[in-house]
């Protein structure tokens, strides 16, 4: 049993670089319609609810997981700043990511159902730019190939991948007690990609090999994949399509799934899956192909200048036709292809303390193509006035701890919010490896008439901060 913990704590710490996009802290903040977004199961505390168009919930998440800018910049004697490419060599590796996601609720609702059930829907715009590094590829670019890091070793590319997208999110959610105890949850999306750039099934590779001052042989071979679609919406071209975030092309589909647990009147536990889905990129869908049939080998060229002074360029001719021979290029147009969506994962446990007060820690994991990275965090919510709610935490996420804070704050029906999980970064951003925050505006109303509200309201519900 002793091993078993250890190694599932020597997992789950090694794991805890999440690429995070809410933040952390939302989730089970019951005020906050963002954290119906991280767990279907979760409900809304009035009857009805309205975000406020494109302001409901705006969410940008940035961040490097293995470089803060003091790793980057170096400040030297006098005013002078340098990048330090030695310490960027040193800090890469194959884990190593850089993210950018933003997120803007364009609209947002939800209304309590006459069964006690929970009804939200709501249409998103998303962007996503993820880009994994490749140590042995930063080497070659910061160092050349005739250093003590890259000669007489294969330096492999295998570990970059690249991935930007823009999608729109149409999705529609329902959640209801099954029993005084359990509370279920789910969600449908649609998606709507507006445009991606990807690399995928990368193994290129290359070697120089030495045996004196100067590269006697340089090899290079492997495959790779190069696809985008939408990109002409950029284009300046008035023949060209403009970009719209509703345009029904390159359809996916999604569900997200949770649970609601109480335990006892004081403790709370769930769970969630969020973004199980696909995006199908077939408009005009372009790419490249690339692949070496063959290694292709350089050994440099001999060149006499008081001899034929053609020679060197019938040399170079041949080298270049045996390169042609092996080293293929193939353009693909309409081209079809699926990228699965980075699906999200979370477990919470709560404790209430009393109707005001409340403590719950969070785990929350990313599954994006075959990397799984996770965050970790604690925190502690205090209702303060009727008409005011905080939470404080600390997470690590992204090799780094930081303090969290979020507030909502409501007049009647008006809520406003504001939270991040990187109060520190904020403070101190030279040494931050990223920041995260949310912000929204929205209107919840009390419901009127014979609706029954939530079943089991007297067990449940009776500690909701906002009852």
């Amino acid at each position: 049993m002793k091993k078993i913990i250890s190694s599932l704590i020597l997992l789950i710490s090694g794991a805890l670089t999440a690429q995070t996009h809410q933040p952390l802290l939302m989730y089970g903040f019951e005020q906050i319609p963002g954290s119906m977004e991280m767990n279907p199961a979760f409900a809304m505390p009035n009857a009805y609810l309205i975000g406020v168009p494109v302001l409901a919930n705006i969410n940008l998440s940035m961040h490097a997981n293995s470089y803060s800018f003091e790793d980057i910049l170096k400040r030297e004697s006098g005013d002078r700043t340098v990048i330090d490419f030695k310490n960027i060599a040193d800090l890469t590796d194959e884990n190593t990511f850089i993210n950018t996601q933003f997120t803007t609720n364009i609209i947002q609702g939800g209304i309590s159902a006459y069964n006690g059930g929970y009804w939200s829907f709501g249409f998103n715009t998303d962007v996503d730019v993820h880009l994994n590094l490749s140590s042995d590829l930063i080497d070659l670019a910061f160092f050349g190939n005739n250093h003590d890091r890259t000669i007489n070793k294969w330096v492999e590319f295998a570990d970059l991948g690249v991935e930007a997208s823009a999608y729109s999110t149409w999705h529609v959610g329902y959640s209801k007690d099954l029993n005084k105890r359990i509370r279920l949850g789910g969600r449908f999306k649609i998606y709507n990609g507006l445009f991606n750039v990807s690399v995928r099934d990368n193994d290129m590779k290359i070697i120089t090999r030495k045996d004196d001052l100067i590269p006697d042989e340089i090899e290079a071979s492997g495959t790779a994949q190069v696809f985008w679609t939408g990109i002409d919406a950029f284009s300046d071209d008035a023949e060209d399509p403009e970009m719209s975030p509703i345009n029904f092309n390159n359809l996916g589909m999604g569900i997200d799934l949770g649970i609601d647990y109480m335990f006892n009147k004081n403790m709370y536990l769930s769970a969630s899956i969020v973004d199980l889905g696909f995006i199908q990129w077939d408009d005009n869908g372009q790419g490249y192909d690339i692949r070496m049939d063959s290694t292709i080998k350089f050994t440099g060229f001999a060149f006499d200048a008081s001899g034929d002074p053609d020679q060197l360029e019938d040399d170079l001719d041949d080298w270049t036709d045996e390169a042609e021979d092996n080293f293929k290029t193939d353009s693909l147009t309409n081209t079809k292809y699926t990228n699965m969506m980075a699906m999200k994962t979370y477990i919470n446990g709560t404790y209430r303390i009393n109707k005001s007060n409340f403590v719950s820690a969070t785990f929350a994991g990313q599954l994006r193509g075959d990397h799984y990275t996770a965050g970790l965090g604690v925190n502690y919510h205090l209702k303060v006035k009727k008409f005011l709610n905080l939470r404080m935490g600390v997470s690590y996420m992204d090799n780094q701890a930081d303090i969290g804070i979020g507030t909502n704050f409501k007049i009647g029906a008006f809520n406003m919010f504001l939270i991040t999980d990187n109060l520190m970064s904020m403070v101190s951003p030279r040494t931050t490896h990223g920041v995260n925050f949310a912000l929204g505006m929205n209107v919840q109303l009390k419901g009127k008439g014979n609706k029954k509200g939530r079943g089991y309201s007297k067990t449940r519900w009776e500690n909701s901060s906002d009852r």
